[in-house]
């Protein structure tokens, strides 16, 4: 037994009629009094009309018992026909729609997972950085307590390690020891390549005994603002005994590291602090 036969369906093609406005106004009538939506009663209009006319054309009406009862149910399955078509095609558009909506759906969520699994992994990371941190934070207790010369020379090691974590806690514990020797290793974390380590090395020097001043005067020029502001801070406390190093910096017998913009900036610096520190005095 044959199936069904299967409706094709086409993509639908504009046409623009135009008419007079009561004609348009009654075809708008005719759709609305049917419950049909705008688009399909034009259709099944269309449709109909052009059917009879293919009829008439074909000489069909000759026999009029015949069209009498033939001819309404032909323009009905005609106009059924082509209102199926039209919807078929928009079902169709539809549904590829949707496919390609579920395709990006589906990779957005595989994106997500990605991210999820990535966050993990950071997490996993801070947790263990954090361990390592608090681990860390008793390291810098135990040294800053032990001091001696088995404490400095640990510290001199971990001034050459990789890991910024360590260095870190040296250079806090290095600031808690009053030692000759603690205040050369504060000297080479101030060049540290961690601006968060050259600012808490020259935070370290400020607080000597006696503290460096041609150190702090050559950390005007770092590039960080931070560091900058530690050894503009650590100079101004210093008031006085800060002069010759400053001065040194102005005539050129001083530099910081770095090149011409180091100079620049250490030297603009240098101007400002000798100019407050007389106003001072």
């Amino acid at each position: 037994m044959a199936g069904p036969e299967e409706v094709e369906a086409l993509e639908p093609e504009r046409v623009c009629l135009e008419m007079p406005p009561d004609l348009a106004e009654r075809g708008r009538r005719l759709v609305a009094g049917r419950g049909w939506q705008e688009a399909e009663g034009q259709l099944v209009i269309y449709s109909r009309g052009l059917a009879v006319l293919e009829v008439e054309e074909a000489g069909a009406a000759e026999d009029e018992s015949a069209d009498r009862g033939l001819l309404p149910r032909l323009l009905e399955l005609e106009s059924s026909r082509a209102v199926l078509r039209y919807r078929t095609f928009w079902v169709q558009k539809d549904n590829r729609t949707l496919e390609m909506n579920l395709t990006g759906c589906r990779a957005e969520n595989d994106g997500m997972r990605r991210t999820i699994a990535s966050l993990r992994a950071e997490i996993e990371t801070l947790r263990s950085l954090l361990q390592a941190t608090r681990s860390t934070k008793v390291a810098i207790d135990f040294l800053a307590r032990l001091g001696g010369t088995s404490a400095l020379a640990l510290l001199d090691q971990v001034a050459g390690s990789p890991d910024p974590l360590l260095r870190h806690a040296a250079t806090i514990a290095a600031g808690n020891i009053e030692d000759a020797r603690a205040t050369t290793i504060l000297k080479r974390f101030a060049l540290d390549p961690s601006a968060g380590i050259r600012r808490l090395a020259i935070e370290g020097l400020a607080n000597r005994s006696d503290p460096p001043a041609a150190t702090m005067v050559r950390a005007l020029g770092d590039p960080d603002r931070s560091v900058r502001a530690a050894a503009r801070a650590a100079l101004e406390r210093l008031a006085g005994s800060a002069a010759p190093a400053l001065e040194a910096m102005l005539a050129g017998r001083l530099a910081p590291a770095g090149g011409a913009w180091a100079r620049w900036v250490a030297r603009r610096e240098t101007r400002w602090l000798l100019a407050r520190l007389r106003s001072k005095g």
